[in-house]
């Protein structure tokens, strides 16, 4: 009489478990470059469009806005907020608390003139603010030796984004959302 012993395939899909292999974890390589974005779409990495923005200053007669101007009115990159959104972020650091070194804020598209921007600052006659922007929530987490995973839990709206690191406001790292 054959006795089977049963203890090894369960210690097999224990194994698998603890190691990652039935994992949602993230696998994916750091960006080579500080300032780099990359976003997490199912077990592989996406570049994010990257420019650098323009100031642009607008006045009148009774009020003047200031803002950051990046070329065409779409990213060529898209992804799908169906699911919470995921990004690698290459920094100098990830010893410090990602929401002060990452801004992520949705941009303007402006199809008429091809270009996005936000708006960094208004001044009327008796009124103005400077850096009022709408920054979206997050959570972050230490990723690799100097990188941080993001996670975007809300859907987000259609529409264009950019994420922003302390050092390099004026490099914007983007993406639309269809």
């Amino acid at each position: 009489m054959h006795r089977i012993n049963h203890s090894i395939p369960l210690a097999a899909v224990f194994f698998m478990i603890f190691t990652g292999v039935c994992s949602a974890e993230v696998r994916i390589a750091e960006p080579e470059y500080v300032g780099n974005v990359i976003a997490v779409q199912s077990a592989t990495g996406v570049d994010l469009e990257k420019q650098r923005a323009s100031n642009h200053a607008r006045s009148g007669l009774f009020r003047a806005a200031s803002s950051n101007i990046v070329q065409r009115a779409k990213s060529p990159v898209r992804l799908s907020s169906a699911e919470a959104l995921q990004f690698i972020v290459r920094a100098e650091t990830n010893a410090i608390d990602p929401t002060q070194v990452v801004n992520i804020f949705q941009l303007i598209s402006d199809p008429g003139r091809d270009y996005r921007y936000i708006q960094t600052g208004t001044q009327g006659m008796f009124t103005s603010s400077s850096m009022a922007i709408d920054f979206l929530q997050f959570t972050g987490k230490q990723y690799g030796k100097s990188s941080y995973l993001l996670t975007i839990s809300q859907p987000l709206d259609a529409g264009e984004y950019a994420i922003t690191l302390d050092g390099s406001r004026d490099v914007f790292n983007m993406f639309g959302i269809d």
